[in-house]
Order: structure tokens, then C-alpha cells, then sequence
């Protein structure tokens, strides 16, 4: 934990570039021994440097995001000889985008005052969604259904991302880490997706590597410096509480 706490961003960029350059060299099996150990290690990393009792809530839904995440990454591995794995990836990849719109929505709620611009935001999503759905619907086969609902998940995810914008505490971490993070993850899956279906290139799974491991690295260090911030708020208020109380006193 320790370890993690000072180097664990390192360590992950150290496990994604050996990943990527077995995915390169076409050496899958090896991945069995870098890609399960990606978002387990920023987990890690995230709890370590908020190791404290605060945001209970906050870190069980990066637990369970994160547990998804890393099934979905093991289900696609296997998708060479288990093509049936591909579902499970995606419904473990569902459960990681839901906990993440959560997560989102808990740091900020929708706001009346925000509709036109959440609607906008909507509307392009919307329409990015039944375009890249569109495009590939008559490739997707039996998947038609399973498709159109990860979109709708991931949309939702990508909206409370960007609907922490308008949070006057967490704005900058917004602009800077949350909603690049969240855009990479949308951005893979995007690539995945028409890849799959339509192309199917495997030069093309370099660039859904790289752009998952940049979403979920932003994205990371958003969780942690929204965890600590909220930590050192929260520490603030507590000590201006009991100043107060003594002033009274």
C-alpha cells in the first residue's frame, strides 16, 4: 500500500506499456499477466492516497467499477477462443460505466438552472450514439440489442461527466481529468466497437488499448484528487465547527 501510494501511477504506466507492446507483438497469452492487473492497481492506488474512514459510499462504487472493469478486460482476452466471452465483456464493462455514472452524479446532481446546456450535451450524445449504432447495425447480428443498451450506458456516463462542470468545487478536476477521461472511454469503445463489427483490424486494438488506459488513468486521478479534496474540506469545516463552538464557549 505504501508502495502504491508513492509510485502506483508509475507502476500502471509500466504494466500498460509492457501490455501494449505484447498486444503489439501479438503476444496475447503474455497479456494474461499485465492487462488483469491494470485497474486493480490504480484501485490501490486511488484508496491508498485517501486511506482514511471519509466517502464509504464513493469507494465501494470505485470497488465495484473497477472489479467489473477488470472482468470485462479477462472476458476480452479470451474472445479469440470463447467468442461468447465478448457478452460477459460487455455486460462487466455495463456494470463499470453505471458505477462510474454514479460516482459522477454523487460529485454533482442535475441542476434546473444547467437545462439547456444539459440538453445540448444530450442531444449531441444522442445523435453520436444512433449515428455510430446506425452505421454498424446491420454488422452487429445478434448483439443488436446488447450494443444499443452499452451505448445508452456509456452516453449516460459521458453526461455526468460533463455535467460536473458546473460544480464550483470540483470544476477545474472536471475540465482537466474527469471529462478527458470519460471522452477516451467513449472514444475506445467507439474504436472497439467499429473495429469489430466492420473493419476488423488488429491494428486497430492498439488504439483501443491506448485510449482505455488514458480514459481510466485521467479518470483515476480525478477519483483520487476528488477524494482528497473532499477529505481536506471536509477536515476544514470540521475545525471550523469546533472554532466556533470554542468562540461560543
Amino acid at each position: 500500500m505504501i508502495f502504491l501510494n508513492r509510485f502506483g501511477f508509475i507502476l500502471f504506466s509500466l504494466i500498460a506499456i509492457t501490455d501494449i507492446t505484447f498486444l503489439a507483438l501479438e503476444h496475447n497469452t503474455y497479456r494474461y499477466f499485465t492487462k488483469p492487473f491494470l485497474l486493480p492497481v490504480l484501485l490501490i492506488t486511488i484508496l491508498s492516497r485517501s486511506a482514511d474512514q471519509h466517502h464509504p459510499v464513493s469507494k465501494k462504487l470505485l470497488f465495484i467499477a473497477m472489479a467489473a472493469g477488470t472482468a470485462g478486460d479477462v472476458f476480452l482476452l479470451g474472445t479469440e477462443k470463447h467468442p461468447q466471452y465478448f457478452m460477459y465483456g460487455l455486460g462487466a464493462f455495463l456494470v463499470m460505466q453505471l458505477m462510474y455514472s454514479i460516482y459522477f452524479f454523487r460529485m454533482q446532481s442535475i441542476k434546473k438552472e444547467f437545462v439547456i446546456f444539459q440538453g445540448f450535451v444530450a442531444l449531441l450524445l444522442v445523435g453520436y450514439s444512433l449515428t455510430l449504432v446506425g452505421s454498424l447495425f446491420k454488422y452487429l447480428g445478434d448483439l443488436k440489442i446488447p450494443v444499443i443498451i452499452y451505448a445508452l450506458v456509456i452516453s449516460l456516463m459521458f453526461f455526468a461527466a460533463t455535467n460536473i462542470f458546473h460544480s464550483k468545487r470540483a470544476n477545474k478536476l472536471a475540465i482537466n481529468f474527469i471529462i478527458p477521461g470519460a471522452a477516451m472511454l467513449v472514444l475506445s469503445d467507439s474504436i472497439l466497437a467499429v473495429n469489430k463489427f466492420y473493419l476488423k483490424d488488429d491494428l486497430f486494438n492498439i488504439s483501443v488499448m491506448v485510449t482505455y488506459i488514458l480514459g481510466q488513468l485521467f479518470l483515476a486521478i480525478g477519483f483520487t484528487k476528488h477524494l482528497k479534496s473532499s477529505r481536506s474540506s471536509g477536515k476544514h469545516r470540521s475545525h471550523k465547527s469546533r472554532t466556533e463552538g470554542m468562540e461560543l464557549e
